[in-house]
C-alpha cells in the first residue's frame, strides 16, 4: 500500500488536512488542503495567507511520496502519513 503525506489541518478552512503534492508541471512541492481545495506553494506563506486555489490550475500532480519529500527537503512537514486508499482524489 502506498503512502501520502501531509503536515496539519488547514488554517483556511480548519477542517482539512494539508497533504504534500507533486506538481509535475512546474517541479516544485506544495501544500493541499483536502476540503477547501486552497494551495500553499511554500508552508511559510501559511501565516501571511499567501494561497492559491487549486482548481484554477490546469497541472499534472500526485500525492508526493518519500523520495520526492526529500529531494525538495521538505521532512519537516511531513508529520503525518495516510495510505493513498484513505486520501482525497487530486487533480
Amino acid at each position: 500500500m502506498s503512502t501520502c503525506f501531509w503536515y496539519k489541518e488547514c488554517k483556511v478552512c480548519e477542517q482539512g488536512r494539508l497533504f504534500i503534492v507533486e506538481d509535475l508541471s512546474r517541479h516544485r512541492l506544495y501544500l493541499h488542503c483536502e476540503e477547501c481545495e486552497i494551495g500553499f506553494i511554500e508552508p511559510c506563506h501559511m501565516k501571511s495567507g499567501e494561497t492559491f486555489l487549486t482548481l484554477d490550475l490546469d497541472y499534472d500532480c500526485r500525492y508526493a511520496d518519500q523520495e520526492t519529500i526529500d529531494r525538495y527537503d521538505w521532512q519537516k512537514f511531513a508529520l503525518n502519513s495516510s495510505a493513498i486508499a484513505d486520501a482525497p482524489k487530486l487533480c
